[in-house]
């Protein structure tokens, strides 16, 4: 005999849940440590990895003093990804709220997303064109992004922090 009430327990408490699961997924499925990783950037078996296709929607306000975003540092952004037919499986817009990873690290995000936000300002937005080696390749995410589809991701840079030395005189006129 089945336990029809702890089975709504589990839907009612789950249900919530499932637009956050879904960012994680798209945010945080990668297994491999890094750009270098030929699982993630699609040189394995012979197969050459393709270019992101990069589009800049807004310019950064202050591009003279604009510190590019470079892999190690830590972002946060709102963004939207989609397929190609136009579904969104991930927005950080509302109630899953914006996103902070490590940028270059495939722990944290697609490497795709990573290879598009390099040399990203803090107030730039982008459109990116992920290629599947660069997203989630022939295993996808079932029920949500099929095998060997491209994703395109809408990214907005908010915050920027990085482990590197600012040079001071930037903000000096």
């Amino acid at each position: 005999q089945t336990c029809k009430p702890a089975k709504l327990v589990v839907s009612f408490i789950m249900k919530p849940l499932v637009p956050f699961l879904v960012l994680l997924v798209v945010l945080f499925a990668s297994s491999s440590v890094g750009e270098s990783d030929p699982k993630r950037s699609g040189q394995q078996r012979g197969m050459k990895a393709r270019p992101v296709d990069v589009e800049v929607l807004v310019e950064p306000q202050f591009p003279d003093s604009c510190f590019p975003a470079q892999y190690g540092d830590r972002v946060t952004v709102h963004s939207i990804a989609r397929l190609e037919d136009g579904t969104v499986f991930a927005d950080t817009h509302g109630e899953w709220g914006i996103q902070s990873f490590k940028l270059g690290n495939a722990k944290d995000v697609v490497i795709g997303v990573s290879e598009g936000m390099r040399g990203m300002c803090v107030g730039e937005s982008r459109s990116l064109t992920i290629p599947p080696e660069k997203a989630f390749s022939a295993v996808g995410v079932p029920g949500l992004v099929p095998a060997n589809a491209f994703i395109y991701v809408d990214v907005e840079l908010l915050e920027l922090e990085t482990p590197r030395q600012v040079d001071s005189s930037l903000n000096e006129e």
